[in-house]
């Protein structure tokens, strides 16, 4: 931007160099004061220059970025600023003052600010999703809820009041409320690829694949650029019955997108339709190679939230590959990966995953044992129960074999160590490496008596088993506790229960 005027000028630009994004302004004052004669010009020239400040530049990854241009609620906020101004000057101080309060960290004040703005001028729907924002921030969301819905009846026709609504209701955990208000969207803007998308997406979350499908495939053809549009449409498709139409989504989709993250899921769709098994195994085996790769930066002195994501991230794409084996009839390194999968997360599906492989490899006992630990684990319903009757003949049989296991899927991950002192409990990460062998101990909180428990920790004998050669490491977190009575154990944490590195 390059404004320049009698009375001062304004040079703003940004780019991006090597991965760093730099924003340069200049401001060059002329002028003591504006001469009257100016004002109407002085003040297009300060709103141009708000407008050019106050814009939100939103980062994502190269792949996102090409794969998508919809409305996000952080792309949102930009777009509120280019709505229209206030006709009215009163309006559009009040709001000029929200900005200046909002900057200084008056929130109160900013919405003081905005609400004398709505009053000056009811239909100023910028400043109203503004304050509806304010109010979220403020930590009030009712009070946010009503500023958005009342933008709405004020101006019926602006999409961007019932995208900012369903996007609240969603962070608010009512899905069924964003729905209807994403179908109130679509009414007004039938062509919007926002609402098309959004709705698809959660119909597709609800397993309404029959509706998913139609609104998915009318925001792919607006953007066909879009990994994420192309993966719920691929998936929608292949629960409707078109196996051809979702197996090609779901090949673009990975293509648009080769983040590890996107192959794994693709993977996993297309493994559990049996659909395009050479190419799942390729995507599987490409997302659990980088991610074993990338487990070895993991060091225990300087932990971060990232790396407890990627022990996650482990035993979900040992999932996806045992299943992509199971599908194919390599049972062995089925069993394999799908074991380790389990012994780590404990996952009812993985579980139910590892329970088939057992019953096709004509193990109905360790089969029955297994499918008891995942129903214990992830809820006694669905197929998952229908194997475990159709295998023990009776719901009392089954009934019992869940409620032993359930007992018994702590103690899978409790080991029994030497004693350290008589009482007491404290919790440590430990760092496994193939074999299995613990690299590395960090005291974590608790007793300090059990500080120097490290040495013990190492030394004992876990059930962590590898699926294969790859470079690694898993971060375990777990509570070590002593009795007077029962001596010490020390027990792992499921790695999805672990929240901090503190």
């Amino acid at each position: 931007m390059d404004l320049k005027r009698d009375f001062a000028e304004y040079h703003a630009s940004c780019k991006v160099d090597n991965g760093v994004l730099i924003a340069e302004r200049r401001m060059i004052t002329k002028m003591r004061s504006v001469p009257v004669s100016e004002f109407q010009e002085y003040k297009s020239f300060l709103k141009s220059i708000n407008d050019e400040r106050n814009q939100y530049i939103v980062l994502s990854s190269a792949a996102e970025h090409k794969a998508t241009a919809e409305h996000s609620p952080l792309s949102m906020a930009n777009a509120v600023w280019n709505l229209p101004a206030s006709s009215s000057e009163a309006a559009q101080q009040a709001e000029n003052e929200s900005r200046e309060a909002f900057q200084r960290g008056d929130v109160q004040s900013g919405i003081a600010s905005l609400q004398r703005a709505i009053n000056a001028d009811p239909k100023f729907t910028r400043a109203r999703l503004l304050l509806g924002g304010a109010y979220f921030g403020s930590m009030d969301p009712d009070a946010g809820l009503q500023q958005y819905r009342k933008a709405i009846s004020e101006d019926p026709k602006e999409p961007l009041a019932y995208k900012m609504l369903a996007f609240a209701q969603l962070g608010m955990g009512t899905s069924e409320a964003a729905i209807k208000t994403w179908q109130e969207l679509l009414k007004v803007a039938p062509d919007d690829g926002d609402a098309a998308a959004n709705l698809g997406s959660l119909l597709l979350s609800k397993k309404n694949f029959s509706e998913a499908v139609s609104l998915l495939g009318s925001a792919v053809k607006r953007n066909p650029e879009s990994s994420r549009l192309q993966l719920q449409f691929g998936i929608a498709s292949l629960h409707t019955g078109n196996k051809e139409q979702g197996a090609a989504a779901l090949l673009k989709s990975a293509d648009l997108n080769p983040d590890v993250g996107n192959l794994n899921n693709v993977a996993y769709e297309l493994a559990d339709d049996n659909q395009k098994l050479p190419e799942a195994l390729e995507y599987a085996k490409k997302a659990v190679k980088q991610v074993e790769e990338d487990s070895q930066d993991v060091k225990l002195d300087s932990l971060e939230g990232r790396d407890l994501n990627r022990v996650i991230q482990i035993g979900m794409y040992w999932d996806t590959l045992g299943w992509v084996y199971f599908r194919m009839g390599d049972l062995e390194n089925a069993a394999k990966f799908l074991s380790a999968s389990w012994t780590l997360t404990q996952d009812a599906v993985v579980g139910d995953h590892l329970g088939q492989v057992y019953e096709r490899q004509h193990k109905p006992a360790v089969a029955i044992h297994t499918y008891a630990l995942a129903l214990a684990n992830g809820g006694n319903v669905g197929e998952r129960r229908q194997r475990l009757l159709r295998l023990l003949g009776s719901a009392s049989r089954a009934d019992g074999a869940v409620n032993s296991a359930r007992e018994e899927l702590g103690r899978l991950r409790t080991v029994r160590v030497s004693r350290v002192i008589s009482s007491g409990s404290a919790e440590f990460f430990l760092l496994f490496a193939p074999g299995p062998k613990v690299e590395s101990v960090r005291f974590i909180s608790g007793s300090e008596g059990l500080r120097p428990a490290t040495k013990t920790l190492a030394a004992a004998a876990y059930k962590v088993p590898f699926p294969d050669d790859g470079p690694t490491r898993l971060l375990r977190r777990g509570v070590l506790v002593c009795t007077s009575v029962t001596g010490c154990e020390f027990a792992l944490f499921t790695p999805n229960s672990v929240h901090s590195v503190h």
